[in-house]
């Protein structure tokens, strides 16, 4: 009899491990579904604002830049500028929508956004360092800041949810 009990107890304690081991899967997979969610959103809103910037620079590109205190003296500056200030831009969107496509290639393109975003606000603010506009580079400055803020956060997210599994 005191078998039986002992047993009966035994697959007690089983059923309830079972079921606790459940829950926290349906936990991890709910924390890897919801950082996968916020590392897509990043990657979306860092997509349209390269896209953004893309499209003001190779279909208006005198324009754009003049509104930013550049001038061009030849046309092969226009292409210059062009091709700097619109296509790059262009491609690094492209690059992040490749990385988008794909759940192995999100914390990828998360990545690719933590290079490009510190490498221009590093080159930025030494730049407005160097040639003294830093108060006039503080409205660039910001979003860059908060694209590295949200993209940091992402990695960290998903870090953390593929540890808990």
């Amino acid at each position: 009899m005191n078998e039986q009990v002992a047993s009966r107890r035994t697959e007690r304690r089983g059923h309830a491990s079972q079921t606790q081991e459940r829950a926290e899967d349906a936990s991890s997979r709910r924390r890897r579904r919801v950082a996968r969610w916020i590392s897509r959103g990043v990657l979306l809103a860092v997509t349209v604002i390269l896209g953004l910037i893309s499209e003001k620079f190779l279909f208006d590109t005198t324009a754009q830049a003049a509104s930013r205190g550049i001038m061009f003296s030849s046309a092969i500056g226009t292409t210059i500028a062009r091709v700097g200030l619109g296509a790059f831009p262009l491609a690094c969107a492209i690059v992040i929508v490749v990385c988008l496509l794909s759940v192995e290639r999100i914390r990828l393109g998360l990545w690719f956004v933590i290079v490009l975003f510190g490498t221009v606000l590093g080159v930025r603010v030494l730049g407005a360092a160097a040639d003294g506009s830093i108060a006039a580079s503080i409205p660039l400055i910001m979003p860059e800041v908060v694209f590295l803020v949200a993209t940091a956060t992402a990695i960290a997210l998903s870090s953390r949810a593929e540890r808990t599994t």
